[in-house]
């Protein structure tokens, strides 16, 4: 695979990567909490942040907990992308570059 080609496919999953933990951390807040801190109990299910709990409809709690998991995906690749970025192109840029001449 060509280099430019794994660029592309690592600033994407950067992009990814962000994009789902800031709408996971939307959604939590929208909800009071997440399913990943909250439980189910007698067919009621409860997201929970700081030690407080809501009641959330099955579906609300279903898609939080997806959401969290797809979290704990997502981001590690895109750290892993942006690591590659970082010691492909950006480190290699600035430390190889050519002397400008001082005026």
């Amino acid at each position: 695979m060509k280099s430019t080609t794994l660029a592309v496919i690592a600033s994407l999953l950067v992009v990814l990567a962000f994009a789902d933990f800031f709408s996971f951390l939307g959604r939590s807040v929208a909800l009071g909490g997440d399913a990943i801190s909250g439980y189910e109990s007698g067919g009621r299910y409860f997201v929970c942040a700081k030690g407080a709990c809501r009641e959330v409809s099955p579906s609300q709690w279903e898609a939080s907990r997806w959401h969290a998991g797809s979290v704990w995906i997502i981001f590690p690749l895109g750290f892993g992308a942006g690591a590659f970025l970082m010691f492909r192109y950006g480190f290699p840029s600035s430390m190889y570059r050519a002397s400008q001449p001082r005026l």
